[in-house]
C-alpha cells in the first residue's frame, strides 16, 4: 500500500476514533495524517478532491470540538477546493456541496456573514433539486435547511434557517421559503414516524413566526403573538435541548410581558411564563440568577 493510501487510512481510522472516545490527541493526530496525503497529493491527481474533502472534514471537526470558530474559513476554503474540482456529474458533488454548505452555516452563526447565509441556502436548495427524496443527503440537507447554526458552530442541530434569515432581513419571500421547507420535512414524516411530532415544531413555529411578522411593534395582537411563539420554542427545547430555543423563548416572553402593564388581564399569565422559562434555564445550567429571577 502506498503512503498516500496508508495517511488517508490513519486519518479515517483515529477521525473514527475521536467519534467514539472524545480525545482530541486522535483528532490532532488524523489532522496531521490528511495534511500528509495532501502533501503526497498534487492539484493533478484524481484523488485531490477527495484528499481535501478529508481535510476539509477532520478541521471542521476540530473547529467544533476545540470552539476555534474564527478558524472555520479553512475547512470552508478546503471544501470549496473540493467543490468546484468535483462536476456536475461527479458522484460526490451533492456530499460536498452539503458539507460546505453547513460550514458556511457555521460561520454565519458566529460572524454573521450574510453572505455566508445565502450562500448555504443556495448550496442546500441545489442539493434538494438533484437528490431523491428518499435519499439520505436529501434529508440531511432538509435537516440543516430546517435547522440553522444559531444554536453553535459545533452543530447543525438549531433552528430553522429561513426564520433566522427573516429575523435578521425581514424578507416576507425568506419566511414563505422557511415555511415551504417545513411543509416538505413533514410529508417525508407521515404520521407514526418517530420524527413527525419534531417536524409539526418546526412547521408551528415558522407558522407563529409568520403571524408575529404580521403583528409589528404597535399592534394590539402582538403580546399574543410573542406568547404563542415562545410557547413553541419552550416546547421544543423540551424536545430536543437546544439552548437557543430557550434564549429565544425568554426573551419573547419579556417582550410580551413589557406589553402587558400592570392591570392587564393576562400580565399575571406572561409573569408566570417568563417564571417558568426561568426556572428551566436554571435546572438546565444550574444559573442561580435565572432561579433568582424567577
Amino acid at each position: 500500500m502506498d503512503a498516500l493510501a496508508l495517511n488517508t487510512d490513519a486519518g479515517h481510522r483515529l477521525l473514527a476514533r475521536y467519534r467514539r472516545m472524545q480525545n482530541s490527541r486522535d483528532l490532532n493526530q488524523s489532522i496531521n495524517h490528511f495534511e500528509c496525503a495532501l502533501d503526497l497529493c498534487p492539484m493533478d491527481h484524481p484523488y485531490h478532491p477527495a484528499v481535501l474533502f478529508n481535510l476539509a472534514t477532520t478541521e471542521f471537526v476540530s473547529c467544533q470540538a476545540n470552539r476555534t470558530y474564527f478558524d472555520l474559513d479553512i475547512p470552508i476554503s478546503l471544501f470549496q477546493g473540493a467543490f468546484y474540482l468535483r462536476p456536475t456529474d461527479h458522484p460526490d458533488r451533492t456530499i460536498t456541496q452539503l458539507h460546505l454548505a453547513i460550514a458556511l452555516l457555521s460561520r454565519f452563526a458566529k460572524r454573521g456573514f450574510q453572505t455566508d447565509a445565502d450562500a448555504a441556502r443556495e448550496l442546500l436548495s441545489e442539493v434538494l433539486d438533484v437528490c431523491h427524496a428518499n435519499s439520505h443527503i436529501y434529508r440531511a440537507a432538509l435537516t440543516a435547511i430546517e435547522t440553522s447554526a444559531l444554536h453553535s458552530a459545533g452543530s447543525i442541530d438549531a433552528n430553522n434557517l429561513g426564520g433566522v434569515h427573516f429575523e435578521r432581513q425581514g424578507n416576507d419571500e425568506d419566511l414563505d421559503q422557511a415555511i415551504a421547507f417545513q411543509m416538505k420535512a413533514l410529508a417525508l414524516h407521515p404520521v407514526g414516524h418517530t420524527d413527525r411530532s419534531m417536524s409539526l415544531y418546526n412547521l408551528a413555529i415558522a407558522l407563529h413566526r409568520e403571524v408575529l411578522a404580521l403583528r409589528p411593534v404597535g399592534h394590539t395582537d402582538r403580546s399574543s403573538s410573542l406568547n404563542n411563539l415562545a410557547n413553541r420554542l419552550a416546547s421544543r427545547f423540551e424536545h430536543r435541548g437546544n439552548d437557543e430555543d430557550l434564549d429565544q423563548a425568554i426573551a419573547l416572553h419579556r417582550e410580551a410581558l413589557a406589553l402587558r402593564l400592570v392591570g392587564h388581564t393576562y400580565r399575571s399569565m406572561s409573569l408566570n411564563n417568563l417564571a417558568n422559562r426561568l426556572a428551566s434555564c436554571f435546572d438546565h445550567r444550574g444559573n442561580r440568577e435565572d432561579l433568582d429571577k424567577s
